[in-house]
């Protein structure tokens, strides 16, 4: 789910960390968010994006993108794929994913 937000993107808006990962919307910790993504950094599923926390502050560069090998899991998971349309449909209700 993590990487369709990624893929979903409005790249012509600027990157507001906490309204794109909505923590209340995925229903999950800052902590454990920060786990995802940095392990999806690291797996490679995600490229040109860094995640720096220090303290309280959560500091990001660029957008972050999907790879090709994020691309290619996302349409060989079929969960993922379930997800992934069910997301494409509803896209449009999420703020930031216009």
């Amino acid at each position: 789910m993590r990487l369709t937000i990624i893929e979903n993107l409005d790249r012509t808006s600027d990157f507001d960390f906490f309204k794109v990962f909505d923590l209340k919307k995925l229903n999950i910790s800052e902590e454990l968010l920060i786990q995802i993504l940095k392990n999806l950094i690291e797996e490679g599923y995600i490229k040109n994006f860094q995640l720096i926390v220090s303290g309280n502050n959560i500091f990001t560069s660029n957008y972050p993108e999907l790879s090709l090998k994020g691309m290619l899991y996302l349409e060989e998971n079929t969960s993922m794929k379930k997800a992934y349309k069910t997301l494409k449909e509803i896209k449009g209700w999420i703020p930031g994913f216009n």
